[in-house]
């Protein structure tokens, strides 16, 4: 079972991880929601797939620059923010989580500048229901770690962006198709 002070910790985290994934996006998301529409009107979509692969491209780069600096100062950031080193772990756990979060808050985004609100909510409803099935699992199976804890948050965040690429993918083909 997981103490007061562990759930304490992994929701902290969970804070610090999601202040930094609102300030990696770059404005980008504001930026796919405002050309995307624009360019799709116009019927530019050699614009839209660049703009969407630019965007891709900024995110993972400073995804990968962020995610990297939380997994490289887990441990100081354990005992000087948090002052637990229980949080070692889910720091660098996290830092994963936080590279996930970039992929699908991009692929949300690009589905919501295209009015695909049904499919944006399902990839939201896929994380959280992954979350909350993988979470009461271990839970009744006595099994619940900080680890586990923390990986489920993982497990879901990477469903749901392998689903917003699967949405993605499909739309942006059929879009295609319907150009030439």
């Amino acid at each position: 079972q997981l103490s007061v002070a562990e759930i304490g910790v992994i929701y902290s985290a969970l804070g610090v991880v999601s202040i930094l994934a609102n300030y990696n996006d770059l404005g980008l998301t504001e930026a796919l929601q405002f050309f995307i529409p624009k360019y799709r009107s116009q019927k530019k979509l050699n614009e839209i797939k660049t703009i969407r692969v630019f965007t891709l491209l900024a995110q993972l780069a400073s995804g990968i620059l962020i995610g990297a600096g939380l997994r490289f100062s887990a441990d100081r950031l354990a005992t000087r923010y948090f002052k637990t080193p229980i949080a070692v772990p889910v720091l660098k756990i996290f830092a994963l989580y936080f590279l996930g979060l970039n992929f699908l808050q991009a692929f949300q985004s690009g589905l919501r500048s295209f009015q695909k609100i049904a499919e944006s909510r399902a990839i939201e409803a896929i994380r959280m229901l992954s979350i909350l099935i993988l979470t009461g699992f271990f839970r009744f199976s006595e099994t619940l770690t900080i680890s586990r804890a923390t990986a489920v948050r993982v497990i879901g965040v990477a469903l749901a962006a392998s689903a917003g690429a699967f949405f993605s993918h499909k739309f942006f083909a059929k879009l295609r198709k319907k150009s030439r």
